[in-house]
């Protein structure tokens, strides 16, 4: 990871996270996902980690804003053209617009499960997709190596931590990951003047 871009994502924690709840865009509640992680790991079989479920909710908690913010400093950083990341990040990790809200919105009844699935479900025959379905794949899938990177080194060890719960804190991280595509893709829609960004492949 290149010095600019660290110093890019550490303003972004510095700046964003913790305004978080006021910024999230409203048509998703991200804290009932949080909040259910420890009955989803019971349901898979796994026993709580050694702290304790209040704990894994908690590690939920900051795995799910991680994901989300780091998604949204990778889009910004990867915009083309002359475009200040540190602007598109304070657009994006702000209360969304009336239009934009209602973007997001319509992005998340109608799309979450099937970009989760399309990017992340080792499924041998990919579902039919539509464009907008596409185009979020495509945004997660470019920012998902960093994200992981970052989450996995962070100096808490949550993942380690969690112990068999580990891989539920990750299906949240997807979750964020997909729902930042969307605030781009809202954005992109919705914003004036908002930058082109081109994905390889």
């Amino acid at each position: 990871m290149s010095h600019a871009l660290e110093h890019y994502l550490e303003r972004a924690v510095h700046v964003h996270l913790p305004s978080f709840d006021a910024w999230f865009p409203s048509p998703f509640d991200w804290s009932r996902l949080c909040a259910d992680v420890p009955d989803m790991a019971r349901r898979l079989g796994h026993p709580p980690p050694e702290e304790g479920e209040q704990v894994l909710e908690d590690m939920a908690r900051t795995v799910f804003q991680g994901s989300h913010l780091f998604a949204l400093a990778v889009l910004g950083a990867a915009a083309q053209g002359s475009s200040d990341p540190d602007l598109l990040l304070d657009h994006l990790a702000s209360p969304c617009s009336e239009e934009e809200e209602d973007a997001f919105g319509d992005l998340v009844g109608c799309c979450l499960r099937v970009v989760e699935d399309h990017v992340f479900a080792e499924a041998p025959e990919a579902p039919e997709t539509s464009d907008r379905v596409e185009r979020a794949s495509d945004l997660v899938r470019a920012v998902w190596p960093a994200v992981t990177h970052i989450l996995a080194a962070d100096d808490s060890r949550i993942f380690e931590r969690a112990g068999d719960s580990a891989d539920v804190l990750w299906g949240v991280a997807r979750v964020g990951a997909v729902l930042a595509a969307f605030r781009w893709m809202a954005a992109e829609a919705c914003a004036e003047g908002w930058p082109e960004l081109e994905l390889d492949g």
